[in-house]
């Protein structure tokens, strides 16, 4: 997308539509659902979250999807609680 006028906001939109189905690193996961590393690894051991997957030797990654389901399904259980998360 060199030098043309909307080759950012089309690399944007690349990429967001890449993780749709990619994979997500923690500081994605993080930044989504504002929860702590430890927090993530204990809610995954109780199958409260979506399970990481092994990208690599030294490498995880959560699937895009799982994690979109989950958020939209806390969202959906904060308001039929009233509006919190909690």
């Amino acid at each position: 997308m060199n030098g043309t006028k909307g080759g950012r906001a089309a690399q944007h939109s690349a990429d967001a539509d890449l993780r749709d189905f990619g994979y997500l690193r923690f500081p994605e996961v993080r930044q989504l659902t504002g929860l702590s590393r430890s927090t993530l690894w204990r809610m995954e051991r109780e199958g409260a979250f979506p399970a990481r997957r092994k990208l690599s030797a030294r490498s995880v990654g959560w699937l895009a999807s799982e994690v979109k389901i989950w958020t939209e399904q806390r969202t959906r259980v904060a308001y039929a609680a009233g509006g919190t998360s909690e």
